[in-house]
């Protein structure tokens, strides 16, 4: 596109203008060798752009321990697995991103006497997956503050809620209301059309699982 063409002339022209002053046979050499590598990254396309931020396939980070588990039990549907792995990646990231963006610090404070509740809950589960102190109190808060935030997204939306096994009561058609409000005001674009089509699948309807308007009750968390 204009944009990268645009990014790898300026790139190189830097360079260029770095030699002429050197004036140096090295010189020549180096400059040749670092606009080809500004020339590689500027011809790869993001896969998705998030408020403003470009996101590449290298930002879709999979833990190495999963990497190797996968490739070792599934050799030969290694590139694909982890291709739809980094599908999903994208998914949190953007979401998590929107939310961050729409329900900031000094709209939502993370309650922390629901963060004790939680831990006081589901300690025997932390206790048997022999979890540190902090690893717990990492998913607490998360789990918490996205409690809050799906709280918040019915109340303003509204719309279906379905049940999941991860979570019991989540707010489907406020998510993609919002989801969609942001895509519109070109806050976020998946430019890449798998990663897009596996991306709004779930907010697509019809939706399984639906929960009766009646049994929907956010008045507490689920695990209360």
């Amino acid at each position: 596109g204009r944009y990268m063409g645009n990014h790898k002339v300026r790139g190189c022209m830097r360079m260029w203008r770095l030699v002429i002053n050197l004036k140096t046979v090295s010189a020549w050499v180096v400059a040749i060798y670092l606009c080809s590598i500004i020339n590689a990254f500027a011809d790869e396309a993001p896969i998705a752009t998030l408020l403003g931020s470009p996101i590449y396939s290298n930002d879709l980070t999979i833990e190495n321990k999963v990497k190797a588990e996968t490739k070792k039990n599934y050799p030969k549907q290694y590139a694909d697995i982890i291709e739809e792995m980094k599908k999903q990646v994208l998914a949190k990231q953007v979401i998590e991103g929107v939310l961050g963006d729409f329900f900031p610090q000094d709209v939502i404070t993370l309650d922390s006497t629901l963060v004790a509740k939680f831990k006081a809950r589901f300690k025997n589960d932390f206790t048997e997956q022999a979890l540190s102190d902090t690893d717990t109190n990492e998913i607490a808060k998360e789990q918490v503050l996205q409690w809050q935030r799906e709280k918040a997204l019915y109340e303003k939306f509204g719309g279906r809620v379905i049940f999941q096994q991860s979570n019991p009561l989540t707010p489907i058609e406020a998510y993609a209301t919002l989801l969609k409000q942001y895509q519109q005001q070109g806050k976020f674009v998946i430019h890449d059309k798998d990663y897009a089509d596996v991306f709004w699948a779930p907010f697509t309807p019809p939706f399984t699982h639906v929960i009766p308007s009646e049994n929907v009750n956010f008045t507490a968390p689920w695990w209360l």
